[in-house]
């Protein structure tokens, strides 16, 4: 097959604002051309008179579906299509984000994923733990993570802030991290100065005064990251849900040769070689480890060491460029 020739596929998403839409899918579209693959975004309609009208355009060649696992009716209608299902998806969709009644299981999870997994031809799985869920099905997979822009401003590493600049990226729904390593941060303010810059849709604590809040912007998030000295990425090492996390928080750091430190758990074990391109926090001693390396980094050509490494696993590894020409590969073979 020409490796250039064109295939139509048809991309059925969730909301076109979402961070897994924006990159996985919409962002992505634009690399896939280069490499043949022109595809058609449609966010994944609600309606049943919509969602049929849309499968009956027969001018694609496979059907991209996100994260969406439809309902019986739209399952069925998807059943007799006759053009190939492939599967995308980032999180661990199998459990609940949080527990109920002390457990993350969720039955009506699990049976609607076994449904998709009949349903789908092949899987984009957003890492190595979530492809797991698809082995069993004996169908193509393709470990696509979630790509991250390195067109990015820099840290400029010749101005580290004698405040240092501990910073996290996220939406507010992620705030019971900052929740659970706030009492480590305290505890380190006690014995180094430092700044505490939380990138969010909403405010974060207020009363705290090493804590500051900027409003998340998409124009101007990279060049907020490229002024931290530091990018953390706590998570929950109880949770099967984070497990399953993509940890692009670390690879936006990364991009931006920012140092990040990440709680030794899910693909932050895959991205972060410790002391390498980042470092790992074990046992949730943030006090710890966040001491360890503000001292580490005073040294400056230690920082650009680390700084270097990376930028350049992020380039290498996770960029739009590094993934497009294998995933249009793998989509292609579905033609």
């Amino acid at each position: 097959m020409d490796e250039r020739a064109i295939i139509k596929v048809l991309a059925l998403t969730g909301v076109y604002s979402s961070p897994s839409t924006r990159l996985r899918i919409i962002y992505m579209s634009d690399y896939l051309k280069k490499y043949g693959i022109d595809t058609t975004v449609i966010r994944y309609p609600k309606n049943i008179i919509n969602f049929l009208s849309i499968l009956q355009n027969n001018d694609y060649d496979v059907i991209w579906l996100q994260k969406r696992m439809p309902d019986l009716f739209k399952y069925l209608i998807l059943k007799y299509n006759k053009k190939p299902i492939v599967f995308d998806f980032d999180d661990n969709l199998l459990v609940r984000m949080k527990p109920k009644n002390g457990s993350y299981r969720s039955r009506t999870r699990e049976i609607k994923f076994s449904f998709i997994k009949n349903l789908s031809r092949g899987f984009t799985c957003g890492n190595k733990f979530l492809a797991n869920f698809v082995k069993d099905t004996k169908k193509p997979y393709f470990v696509y993570p979630t790509p991250v822009p390195v067109d990015v401003p820099v840290k400029d590493i010749d101005s580290l802030n004698s405040e240092i600049k501990i910073g996290w990226l996220g939406l507010s729904g992620g705030f019971m991290y900052l929740d659970k390593i706030l009492p480590d941060l305290i505890k380190l303010k006690n014995e180094i100065n430092f700044k505490f810059i939380v990138i969010s849709d909403r405010n974060y604590i207020k009363d705290i005064d090493f804590i500051e809040n900027i409003t998340w912007d998409i124009q101007t998030q990279e060049k907020e990251i490229s002024k931290f000295d530091i990018g953390i990425m706590p998570l929950n090492i109880d949770s099967p849900y984070d497990k399953g996390k993509c940890a692009y928080k670390i690879l936006q750091y990364m991009a931006s040769g920012v140092i990040p430190v990440g709680e030794a758990y899910g693909t932050n074990l895959e991205i972060i070689k410790d002391g390498n391109n980042g470092f790992l926090v074990y046992n949730n001693n943030w006090y710890g480890k966040l001491k360890e390396v503000i001292l580490k980094l005073k040294d400056k050509d230690f920082y650009r060491m680390i700084s270097k490494n990376a930028i350049e696993t992020a380039k290498q590894y996770y960029s739009f460029e590094a993934i497009a020409p294998e995933l249009a590969k793998f989509l292609k073979s579905f033609k």
